[in-house]
């Protein structure tokens, strides 16, 4: 519908423009022909100036504008003997680009999100939680609506030789890193594929990912009140590097470097993978490693510490106890993962994966996104806990020196005319992980961490999970998580998701 009143309002604008140039033009051509022959030639048929607007290039433009985006609603619930609590989590996404004038496009979006993942310690009479900056708060709740991006689009070339793309503005950051939905910037990125390569290169002068400011709050800030609006002024530079798998006999790779400055020298992810008759390996590497004195630039209102020259600057060692003596400096993780996929008929689908994740180093905490673009099984051991301390995340337990992870993994789906949809997850996670405490457990935290309520522990995830997909884009789903050993709780998950 608004995209129907712009192209009208656009038309009547030119019509009346075209009305007017008309009648003059048509007063000149009176007094002309009283002095000229009459022409015996028969007119050409006229053009009218709505059909004149409607065919352009620019009304073409706008009519092919492309909206996409999804809209889902959570309802979590916890107990057992370590916890307890129920929580809801509801968002909204749209997205919209212009259709194509001599290659340029103009895109926005807007964003709401309220509510939290992890229902531990929670109750739904209050649905706040998920903390985050992805937009402006309604009230000093958790509430988030707002722009979600606004940007400038540049592409030339076509799909399938050589194309080039380049996006300027406040930006939706794409990339192995991150996520496209929540995590923001205000940058460029350059685009070029060729060959079954793709290159991809970005710089940002302003960012920030959802993950990091979950991290944040697990480090004791208090998000709520005062993390409104936050972003992170390291400039941050990142090259990414795709094969496609269909051009390389099979073989499909992902290599990405990202830099930070003074925040972190590296953070680096690649995997490489092989597939063939519905099976494939897939391996994958991550790693981090912080500058010396590494530190946050931030907004003086959203991060503690002030920094020189009006700067406002938070080091790493306020995360971190005793001037950071307890930060890894260095973090790796890596992952191998075996998987199947296939079809029996035209009903019957089944896939399946069988891996091993470990790491090296001093710690794990390698992304800026909870599952740090690594591919595993489990639904609920890496951000279901707390969602602020568990995970993959630069700033997580994993950041801690002195952290490792192991998690051996298996996931099973069998799907039923690719409507009704049964899957199993398990997943034993070990190691000296820092992993969070919750809140009914009767474990102690572990002393020497530079953070409460952690403690390495063996956690066995058993996770059935059922889904349908009533219609194309819309899916209802439902998981049922059990832990055990160190920890011993239940974790039920409903989900309606809708996408367009």
């Amino acid at each position: 519908m608004k995209k129907s009143m712009i192209t009208l309002s656009l038309a009547l604008s030119v019509a009346l423009a075209d009305t007017a140039t008309t009648a003059t033009t048509a007063a000149q051509e009176s007094q002309e022909a009283k002095a000229a022959p009459i022409a015996t030639a028969q007119a050409e048929p006229s053009t009218s100036a709505l059909e004149k607007i409607a065919s352009s290039k620019f009304v073409q433009a706008l009519a092919g504008s492309k909206v996409s985006g999804f809209a889902f609603g959570r309802y979590r619930v916890a107990g057992g003997r370590d916890a307890k609590g129920d929580t809801y989590q509801w968002r909204a996404i749209a997205n919209i680009e212009s259709g194509r004038y001599h290659g340029w496009a103009l895109g926005s979006g807007i964003i709401f999100t309220t509510g939290a993942i992890a229902a531990d310690a929670k109750s739904s009479e209050f649905s706040g939680g998920v903390f985050g900056s992805r937009a402006g708060r309604l009230n000093t709740s958790n509430d988030a609506f707002g722009i979600n991006s606004v940007y400038i689009s540049k592409e030339m070339g076509s799909s399938d030789k050589t194309y080039f793309k380049g996006d300027i503005g406040m930006l939706r950051m794409d990339s192995i890193f991150m996520d496209s939905n929540l995590d923001r910037g205000i940058g460029l990125v350059l685009k070029l594929k060729s060959g079954g390569l793709t290159y991809a290169l970005s710089g940002y002068d302003q960012w920030i990912t959802d993950a990091l400011v979950l991290n944040f709050a697990g480090r004791g800030l208090g998000i709520q009140s005062t993390s409104a609006g936050t972003e992170i002024g390291n400039n941050l530079f990142i090259f990414e590097v795709k094969g496609d798998a269909a051009k390389f006999g099979g073989v499909g790779f992902d290599i990405a470097y990202a830099y930070a400055d003074k925040l972190f020298n590296y953070d680096v992810f690649a995997q490489a993978s092989y597939g063939v008759a519905g099976f494939s390996a897939k391996a994958q590497v991550a790693a981090a490693g912080l500058a010396d004195d590494a530190h946050i630039i931030a907004n003086g209102n959203t991060l503690p510490a002030a920094g020189t020259n009006g700067a406002q600057r938070t080091n790493l060692r306020n995360f971190f106890a005793n001037q950071g003596q307890y930060m890894a400096k260095h973090r790796g993780v890596y992952n191998i993962v075996l998987a199947y996929k296939g079809e029996v008929g035209e009903k019957h689908g089944f896939s399946g994966k069988l891996g091993y994740l470990g790491s090296w180093g001093q710690g794990y905490g390698v992304g800026f996104k909870a599952n740090a673009g690594l591919d595993f099984a489990g639904k609920s051991w890496f951000n279901g806990l707390t969602t602020t301390k568990e995970g993959f995340g630069l700033f997580g337990s994993g950041a801690t020196k002195g952290s490792s992870i192991s998690v051996a993994y298996l996931g099973l789906t069998y799907e039923y005319e690719k409507k009704y949809g049964v899957g199993l997850d398990i997943a034993y996670v070990g190691g000296n992980n820092y992993m969070p405490i919750l809140s009914r457990s009767s474990l102690t935290s572990a002393a020497g961490t530079g953070m409460t309520s952690v403690r390495s522990q063996d956690l066995l995830e058993i996770t059935p999970s059922i889904s349908y997909k009533p219609l194309e884009h819309l899916s209802l789903s439902a998981f049922y998580s059990i832990f055990a050993l160190d920890a011993q709780w239940q974790y039920v998950g409903f989900e309606g998701n809708y996408k367009f």
